[in-house]
């Protein structure tokens, strides 16, 4: 899994040449769309967002777990583990692959030393059995947001906190791989050249940027 970087350029626009045009060469890349990006939890269920993806053409859903909570508190008594399972066989049905489950926030830099080992040793483990159950290898980290004096902007902890994140990921058979997104209105990292510079910090093989 290699970190890498999308960039757009502009040309200037060029006289019509007479030369044929080159045929155009079709991208493996399959559509797919996070199910925030379809409706707010307790608004649109998971279910129909799925069918509508489906329906809509998509082959791919980013699960973003507000709506797996839910989905879990309204049938399932709150079982995230059942409501895996039951979102896993509809995708199966629906022929949707699940791309990753997000957003794994709130880690990287906290002050409390504590609360970053609550997350490592009791939600990360959590999160991987559900990754499993869902299908998926890959699991999102969105840049934290919380308030600043509950952060630092030390680069050094912050790549530190994400290599031992991959780490534990690594180690895993089989590994985990996780992908880091500067929000734009993450507390110490908001820029995407940021994120780049930390991903290239922490230097793991299963660690890569989120664009």
């Amino acid at each position: 899994f290699t970190p890498s970087v999308t960039t757009t350029t502009q040309f200037k626009p060029r006289k019509e040449s007479k030369r044929k045009k080159k045929k155009s060469i079709e991208m493996p890349n399959r559509l797919g769309i996070a199910s925030m990006s379809l409706g707010r939890p307790g608004i649109h269920s998971l279910p129909w967002k799925l069918h509508e993806a489906a329906r809509h053409g998509y082959s791919g859903i980013e699960l973003f777990f507000d709506d797996l909570d839910h989905y879990a508190t309204t049938h399932f008594n709150g079982s995230h583990i059942a409501a895996a399972h039951a979102v896993h066989a509809l995708c199966t049905t629906l022929n949707l692959t699940i791309i990753c489950l997000q957003p794994f926030s709130f880690y990287e830099g906290l002050v409390d030393r504590k609360q970053t080992e609550y997350l490592l040793t009791v939600k990360l483990p959590t999160w991987f059995q559900l990754a499993r159950i869902l299908d998926t290898d890959m699991i999102q980290v969105p840049s934290n947001f919380a308030p600043a004096q509950q952060t630092t902007g030390d680069r050094d902890v912050i790549v530190g906190d994400l290599q031992r994140l991959a780490d534990i990921g690594l180690a895993q058979s089989p590994p985990f791989r996780f992908v880091y997104e500067a929000l734009a209105w993450g507390t110490r990292v908001n820029l995407w050249d940021e994120a780049y510079e930390i991903v290239e910090a922490v230097d793991r093989p299963n660690f890569g940027i989120c664009l």
